[in-house]
């Protein structure tokens, strides 16, 4: 399937190489992945899920990719990357993965005193949920957010209050 951007196509070409390497030197998926990606077919790459230890340079290509669009073809990429990465790799709180990358920039939190852009950013996040689970499934939002409870958990176990109300860890 041939898109109207050839930008985009490019884009999705880079992605794939670029995905299919940092899963695996030995076998070459780039173009299970172009097709699943551009909708040219709708089999999922095979692939292990939860293997992919390092996807920095995949994962600098999706959020290139949600700049040019945001539609099935940017959710299918997301999708693959959401599908590979690991545990291990969600672990540091400095790196950005796919899930939060598809959410976009409105599922993160203001603060106390925050604005929010639109109007009623929860519709907008809704359909992006509803995208990923078209594509990625009902199992990895579930599995993502079971472990952002865990990590707040943590974070709010690890700290205690003094007598003044200061937060020690």
């Amino acid at each position: 399937m041939l898109t109207a951007d050839r930008a985009v196509e490019t884009l999705v070409e880079k992605f794939a190489v670029t995905c299919s390497n940092e899963y695996s030197l030995k076998t070459d998926r780039s173009s299970e992945i172009i097709d699943y990606v551009l909708g040219t077919t709708d089999k999922f790459p095979d692939m292990m899920g939860n293997s992919s230890h390092y996807v920095y340079q995949t994962i600098d290509l999706l959020m290139k990719l949600a700049k040019k669009d945001d539609g099935d073809i940017f959710y299918r990429a997301g999708a693959i990357v959401i599908y590979l990465e690991s545990n291990y790799s969600k672990r540091n709180s400095w790196r950005t993965d796919a899930f939060t990358v598809c959410m976009g920039n409105d599922s993160e939190a203001y603060g106390l005193s925050g604005k929010s852009k639109s109007a009623d950013r929860m519709d907008g996040l809704l359909s992006r949920l509803e995208k990923i689970k078209q594509f990625a499934g009902e199992n990895e939002i579930l599995t993502e957010l079971k472990s952002k409870l865990k990590r707040a958990q943590w974070l709010f176990d690890s700290k205690r209050l003094t007598p003044r109300g200061i937060i020690e860890m």
